[in-house]
């Protein structure tokens, strides 16, 4: 399986689970992982469009923080809802590109 539709798995995975902390978690340290790991690949295997929002992704995932008192003090950090609604309307994207697992 290439790359793009592993990391589309994950997402769907993800989006797919029960609302959990340790489940946000675990699915945002994996996807960064792949990211960070594959990403020579994955640059190959996709349009700069969709490198670009897979990229994005990425800095979603580095953007979820669990802790409330955290979420309060950095504007930059988001809550898990937040990043199932963007992760939800990149999911979309890939698939407007024509990127379907």
């Amino acid at each position: 399986m290439t790359i793009y539709k592993n990391m589309i798995q994950l997402m769907n995975d993800f989006l797919a689970a029960p609302i959990q902390t340790d489940t946000t978690e675990k699915f945002c340290n994996q996807y960064m992982d792949m990211f960070y790991d594959h990403s020579n690949k994955l640059e190959n295997e996709v349009s700069s469009q969709c490198f670009d929002i897979f990229d994005d992704i990425n800095w979603l995932c580095d953007s979820y923080e669990p802790e409330q008192s955290i979420q309060n003090s950095d504007p930059y950090c988001i809550d898990e809802m937040e990043l199932r609604d963007k992760l939800t309307a990149f999911v979309n994207q890939l698939k407007e590109h024509g990127l379907y697992v």
